[in-house]
């Protein structure tokens, strides 16, 4: 099997905008976090221990690299969730709920008074986070759902960080 950290690497390379000489530090980041967390290479995702080990940075690094290893594990747990995504058998049954999700916060942004335009373009994303998650039922959406979509908008997408502010916080 081809080496994770490795695949990490090229995805970095080819979907990224980290250059060259940063993806080196991202990929000590990793190995340094599963060394840590004593967790085999690639199961990161799998585990919610990742604060310790930022907590445990807070204490012997600079603010800055606490922030880059941060960003670089949510884009490594990011990748490891696309290699591991599987389309949901029950995508139709979902489809009805993805529906009454949208009519609500259709209305929601009514009673708001935002302008046509902030509406249409919140439904916009709205549809592009259902593709992401591949139709899974709006009951089973979880935090780290919307953090792999928030990755997913900066990796591939190259999304400004204001338009994920504005996004992460509706």
């Amino acid at each position: 099997m081809y080496d994770t950290i490795q695949q990490f690497n090229n995805f970095l390379k080819q979907k990224t905008s980290v250059p060259a000489s940063v993806s080196k530090f991202y990929i000590r980041w990793i190995n340094l976090c599963n060394e840590f967390l004593k967790i085999e290479q690639g199961t990161l995702g799998q585990h919610n221990s990742k604060e310790r080990f930022l907590s445990h940075l807070v204490e012997t690094c600079e603010k800055w690299q606490v922030r880059q290893a941060d960003y670089a594990l949510n884009l490594y747990i990011y990748f490891l969730s696309q290699l591991s995504v599987k389309s949901n058998p029950n995508g139709i049954d979902s489809a009805a709920e993805w529906i009454v999700l949208a009519i609500r916060v259709h209305e929601s942004m009514r009673l708001k008074h935002l302008s046509r335009r902030t509406e249409e373009t919140y439904l916009k994303w709205l549809r592009s986070f259902y593709s992401f998650v591949n139709h899974k039922d709006p009951a089973d959406l979880t935090s780290d759902d919307a953090r792999d979509f928030l990755s997913y908008l900066a990796a591939e997408r190259k999304v400004s960080a204001a338009t994920q502010n504005e996004l992460s916080i509706q």
